[in-house]
């Protein structure tokens, strides 16, 4: 849980969240708060598809199929 808060923090001071951080957010059960970020940091198309390519490497592809739901 503190590791949660502590990302929240991170994404709270940098509006350029690192793919990392939301990673981890989603292997927390953090959906939510993945598609906020995103949403929230406007991303491109060209952002959003690169994540997904780092999303699918570490996390998978049904977790991919789920992310894209959010988004």
């Amino acid at each position: 849980m503190i590791e949660v808060i502590l990302l929240i923090i991170i994404y709270k001071t940098n509006m350029n969240t690192e793919y990392i951080t939301l990673t981890e957010l989603w292997k927390d059960g953090e959906y939510l708060q993945v598609g906020d970020i995103i949403r929230d940091e406007q991303w491109s198309a060209s952002r959003v598809a690169e994540f997904c390519a780092y999303f699918v490497k570490y996390v998978g592809v049904n977790d991919l199929n789920v992310l894209h739901r959010f988004i």
